[in-house]
């Protein structure tokens, strides 16, 4: 018997069990997420960083957007962003225009080949999701958007 057994009731101890099994889940995820990010971003330009792919991912979704909100959505300091987006404008894949709103402001949006590799990286990731869940029925994958909606809202 460990100290632990000597602390912890037999259905904490299955629950103890159960989270750090989830927490072993979420590491291997997080790993292959950021190999998977990393071979994206190389798809895309052989020397892109997989930091900087992200923040290129957050363009498309929000273009245009401004560095600021960018810097804001991944919790990251603008500076940050700043190099990152002239990165990305010097791979030709995003633009800088002047904001309509303020003049002061640049906002980004991807260039036309920015638009041709979101959209080829978009591809190989449903394509490699899609391998991966072979087999899994309709209502596993309904079930399992399910709960990784209620694990993401509940660390929000």
């Amino acid at each position: 018997m460990t100290a632990t057994d000597a602390v912890i009731t037999p259905a904490e101890a299955l629950e103890f069990s159960a989270v750090r099994g989830i927490e072993y889940e979420l590491r291997t995820l997080v790993r292959r997420i950021r190999l998977s990010k990393a071979e994206v971003a190389r798809t895309i330009h052989e020397e892109m960083p997989p930091s900087t792919y992200t923040v290129f991912v957050v363009v498309s979704d929000r273009q245009p957007t401004r560095a600021g909100e960018i810097a804001e959505v991944l919790d990251m300091d603008k500076s940050v962003i700043s190099r990152h987006l002239a990165a990305l404008t010097e791979l030709g894949l995003i633009r800088r225009d002047c904001d309509p709103d303020d003049r002061r402001s640049h906002t980004v949006s991807l260039t036309d080949l920015g638009v041709e590799k979101v959209r080829e990286a978009v591809a190989m990731r449903w394509e490699d999701i899609s391998a991966r869940l072979d087999g899994w029925t309709r209502e596993d994958l309904e079930a399992f958007v399910v709960q990784l909606r209620r694990f993401n809202a509940a660390i929000e």
